[in-house]
């Protein structure tokens, strides 16, 4: 789910749904029954369940299946409300919130051989793509390399400097190199990847270096020549930040510009990586 926590269901399929009643008013609770509301296109069994009186401090439970609606929007909020009634009314509401699961083919792969993620990682597709530097023009960026040789020269950005291993952000961190995150001495960088073939982008995940020089500004452009490129979005930090993301609505395109901008020279990065399918 979007958040991380939200259960996720697919189109169609059932769930159980437990439900509890605990009596905190001091005050034993005469015969009621749970009802379930369900979004509409959802169905739920039973409607209802009955339930005895219910003594001060004690609790009733039941279970309900409830099954999504056959076409159901991924990573789109879903409320299912329990109420408990007795004579008087309604006495207690719950919501539970459900998520429709993205169909498989909707999950946005990793283009990028980004080291961070392992081989086994479910999510990636080995395009072979690799990067230059298109500005500064000047010949003077060179990627930092691992003296140990476990990272390549123009590897560098996929493959995160910090700790050579793959760790992001590993520069914060004790035990660790230091020194292998790219320093610019201009204060704009463009960068353009080759993804080998024609691809469909999904968002561009860009980690920085070390402060004390912060990114203000990212911009994507694309390419299917690697010569015109066409701008698909921009995001400027309203605070400092590290890490900056931006989405992109399934451009297609072979090739990716990521244009980055400081206030200043001495702008740094340490990864860069491209999702798509």
């Amino acid at each position: 789910a979007v958040d991380g926590l939200t259960p996720l269901v697919k189109p169609g399929q059932a769930v159980r749904l437990p439900v509890r009643l605990i009596n905190t008013t001091g005050a034993p609770l005469g015969a009621g029954a749970f009802h379930v509301r369900v979004p509409a296109g959802w169905s739920v069994e039973p409607a209802s369940l009955p339930t005895s009186s219910v003594a001060a401090g004690g609790e009733a439970a039941a279970a309900f299946t409830v099954t999504a609606a056959a076409t159901l929007p991924a990573d789109r909020l879903q409320p299912v409300i329990v109420r408990w009634r007795d004579a008087s009314g309604d006495r207690a509401v719950m919501t539970k919130q459900l998520a429709g699961a993205p169909a498989e083919t909707d999950i946005p792969r990793l283009l990028t051989a980004n080291a961070n993620y392992p081989a086994a990682f479910p999510y990636r597709v080995e395009t072979g793509a690799t990067y230059r530097y298109a500005a500064p023009r000047s010949g003077q960026v060179k990627d930092p390399v691992d003296p140990g040789g476990r990272v390549k020269e123009g590897q560098a950005l996929q493959s995160g400097f910090g700790s050579m291993g793959g760790e992001r952000n590993s520069f914060n961190r004790g035990g660790y190199v230091k020194s292998h995150y790219a320093r610019y001495a201009e204060p704009v960088v463009e960068i353009v990847f080759d993804l080998q073939a024609r691809r469909e982008l999904a968002r561009v995940n860009l980690v920085c270096g070390p402060e004390p020089v912060t990114l203000t500004r990212l911009q994507v452009l694309t390419s299917d020549d690697g010569e015109t490129f066409a701008p698909q979005g921009e995001v400027a930090p309203v605070r400092p930040t590290q890490e900056l993301e931006l989405s992109l609505d399934r451009v297609a395109a072979r090739y990716v510009k990521v244009r980055a901008e400081w206030p200043a020279a001495g702008g740094t990065l340490d990864e860069v990586e491209l999702w798509g399918w």
